[in-house]
């Protein structure tokens, strides 16, 4: 048995689950974006740079902040918004497991081994892909319409802070 057949096939959909996990990301920040700076846009682009897509404001980070957000201003329906919830933390899982995992290949196929609290493997079959895939499209849809919504409506929500004053 070839150790090194398919191996490519498996990388490249794992460099796949890191770049879906970032672009996830990338709606993540501009729905953030929306909602907590809409109101000054000539200021957007810096607070983009500075804030949301530093070091610090981790994928983790926007989920919280948009926890915090969906709490204050029920932006989904509650059912809607604990399914995407759920997805965003398997999809921080997934891409952090494919970015500081290890791949490697046994006779019944190829294992993923990453660190989640502990030691872990995943079998790669086309279940464990499937999965996958529905998680990213699932969240990432439900992820487009409330950017779309965020962009479209954010000038009139107003935080519990904000007086509405300049």
């Amino acid at each position: 048995m070839d150790l090194l057949e398919g191996h490519d096939e498996v990388r490249r959909r794992s460099m796949h689950v890191v770049a879906s996990g970032f672009a996830v990301e990338d709606v993540l920040t501009s729905i953030l974006e929306n909602l907590l700076f809409g109101r000054i846009r000539s200021e957007i682009k810096y607070l983009r740079g500075i804030l949301l897509e530093s070091d610090s404001c981790s994928f983790a980070a926007k989920r919280k902040i948009l926890r915090i957000l969906q709490e204050d201003k029920n932006l989904v329906s509650g059912p809607e918004w604990n399914q995407l919830d759920k997805e965003l933390a398997a999809i921080m899982r997934y891409r952090n497991a494919h970015a500081h995992g290890s791949i490697w290949k046994k006779k019944d196929g190829f294992f993923l081994g990453y660190f989640e609290g502990r030691p872990k493997k995943d079998f790669l079959d086309d279940e464990y892909w499937s999965k996958l895939e529905i998680t990213f499209q699932n969240s990432f849809s439900k992820l487009l319409e409330l950017q779309k919504w965020a962009i479209e409506n954010c000038k009139n929500i107003q935080l519990e802070n904000d007086s509405g004053g300049d």
